[in-house]
């Protein structure tokens, strides 16, 4: 799942079709569900940290790098 998609659907940005996306992707396995629940947990940690212009200059770089994971460093 990427990891936009994902964000905009924990910002209730989502168009209608990522969050049926979201939700079948989710409802698809058990590990999906895992993931799912890591990434909120992430990002919520994020915002918490971040302001708006940082969360989005990270989610570029994750686009640009395409890794699974980002390692942040405080």
């Amino acid at each position: 799942m990427d990891q936009r998609i994902l964000y905009n659907f924990f910002e209730g940005k989502a168009t209608s079709e990522e969050e049926m996306l979201v939700k079948a992707w989710v409802e698809s396995s058990p590990e999906n569900k895992r993931l799912f629940f890591e990434q909120r947990r992430l990002f919520d940690s994020l915002t918490l940290h971040m302001d708006e212009k940082d969360l989005q200059e990270l989610l570029a770089l994750k686009k640009k790098t395409r890794h699974r994971s980002v390692a942040l460093s405080y």
